[in-house]
């Protein structure tokens, strides 16, 4: 028996991650060091052991949530918490594990690098008391290069009843919030034979709060990996991949001198793509932990029927408007 890798030791047996930063870092390459191990066992050990090494990531991802402890208190940008993409939300948020059109800019970057051509997308949502939010998302994959992104995520809250310091009305002001963003993504591990790929993505995001004439501006990114084991493990895992993803890492915002932490999430999914009853089928599950909040879940199933129409469904335990159920459905076009 190979003695185990002293790198993976190293890792589990630290008995303090230090300040918040350290933590960030610690959390987001545990699972990797985590899944190297298993593919060092699985290479020097044997053949059979191989198969272990999805279930490895799975379970990687898994023990990775309880590390980051909420943190429950005011939280700055919680707009960057709203999905995006009809898609996605039709399936309850279950994108992290999936994560294979443009909107892998908001939900895992690392998704942009699966990407075969380019896409472009733009969704407007309306919400109660004349809010809406607009996201404009653009993908660009190069086979040399990697894959390029951008996006822009702009909610606005309409005109809000405006009062002086002694509660007098002084007319309607406005509010909105806005995130730019830029996205690369490019392939780390990629075995075209067997269809395995390991891929990583960052997106870099500039933002900024307004009420009427007072705003405030913050930097932040998201790191993003995406494991698909194809059948090099065995033909059962065909069909499934696995996702990481930490969101809203950076600086605070200030209003009026008083600091406010970004609304940061890490999230793990798996999904799995194939067939049943002749139609194609897809099935995900995200698990979600705030640093201000509980723990959330969504799952979401897709069915492509007729071959040019879809169904799709989800559940999630986020948010406090309605019963946590969503419905989709969709028609695709071909076009010359």
């Amino acid at each position: 028996m190979p003695e185990r890798p002293r790198f993976i030791s190293a890792l589990t047996e630290i008995p303090s991650l230090g300040p918040l930063p350290v933590r960030l870092i610690f959390i987001f390459f545990r699972p990797i060091w985590n899944i190297l191990g298993v593919l060092w066992l699985s290479r020097v050990e044997a053949p059979d052991l191989m198969r272990t090494t999805f279930i490895g990531f799975t379970l990687a991802l898994a023990a990775s949530a309880p590390l980051f402890a909420s943190d429950p208190g005011t939280t700055s940008a919680d707009f960057l918490n709203l999905g995006a993409g009809p898609r996605a939300i039709a399936m309850g948020d279950a994108q992290v594990g999936l994560a294979d059109d443009v909107y892998s800019n908001f939900w895992n970057p690392a998704g942009l690098s699966t990407l075969k051509t380019q896409e472009a997308a733009f969704v407007q949502t309306q919400y109660v008391q004349n809010i809406s939010q607009e996201y404009l998302a653009y993908a660009l994959p190069r086979t040399r290069y990697g894959a390029f992104g951008a996006s822009i995520n702009y909610l606005s809250y309409g005109t809000l009843p405006g009062t002086d310091a002694v509660g007098q009305p002084t007319g309607g002001v406005s509010a909105n919030d806005m995130a730019l963003g830029l996205s690369y993504s490019r392939d780390l591990y990629r075995d075209e034979r067997y269809g395995a790929e390991l891929s990583a993505g960052v997106t870099g995001k500039w933002i900024r709060e307004r009420l009427d004439l007072a705003s405030a501006t913050a930097y932040a990114g998201d790191l993003g990996l995406l494991f698909s084991p194809g059948i090099k493990w065995g033909e059962f895992l065909n069909g499934w991949k696995a996702g990481l993803a930490l969101r809203n890492v950076g600086t605070a915002m200030t209003f009026d001198q008083e600091s406010f932490s970004l609304s940061r999430t890490l999230a793990a999914g798996l999904s799995y793509t194939g067939n049943w009853r002749d139609e194609s089928i897809t099935v995900a599950f995200d698990g979600r932990q705030p640093n201000s909040g509980s723990r959330t879940m969504g799952v979401g199933l897709e069915i492509w029927t007729l071959q040019s129409f879809v169904l799709r469904g989800g559940y999630t335990t986020e948010g406090d408007l309605g019963n946590g159920l969503s419905i989709g459905a969709g028609i695709r076009f071909k076009t010359v």
